[in-house]
């Protein structure tokens, strides 16, 4: 038996096994383990990504920068199919659809300020594209 296991069993304590997943910091060792199947109380637990988000090995906790691609992506197709409207119409549309896209799973992590500074970079990226879109027009 496993030491989680007995841990568990001592502290009365059950798992959901498909409420539950496993998780590897280490690149080296990924590979290996998504390999192998675990049990927990006779039932195998998958593996899986923390909130549909890549995490980087290193010393640090690190997000992957799909996040970005994702809000770029979703903001370009709004603008595209709101051209025609008015420019605080746009801006709540961004906000409503897009915003929460950029600050999906911020508050399970602790940003650096790094992070937060790319993330302040694509919004006032996306909020100059709105204001100056209608510039010159009349």
């Amino acid at each position: 038996m496993s030491a989680l296991y007995t841990v568990a069993t001592e502290i009365h304590l059950t798992f959901n096994c498909n409420k539950s997943a496993c998780l590897v910091f280490w690149a080296e060792l990924a590979e290996s383990c998504h390999r192998h199947v675990l049990y927990l109380s006779g039932s195998s637990v998958g593996w899986t990504k923390y909130l549909s988000v890549t995490l980087l090995s290193g010393p640090q906790f690190k997000i992957d920068t799909v996040i970005r691609r994702k809000f770029y992506s979703s903001a370009n197709t709004v603008l595209a199919n709101s051209f025609r409207q008015d420019d605080i119409v746009r801006l709540h549309l961004v906000e409503s659809y897009c915003l929460p896209v950029l600050q999906y799973c911020c508050p399970a992590i602790k940003l650096t300020n790094a992070q937060i500074n790319e993330i302040n970079v694509c919004w006032n990226t996306m909020y100059r594209r709105i204001s100056f879109s209608q510039v010159g027009k009349c």
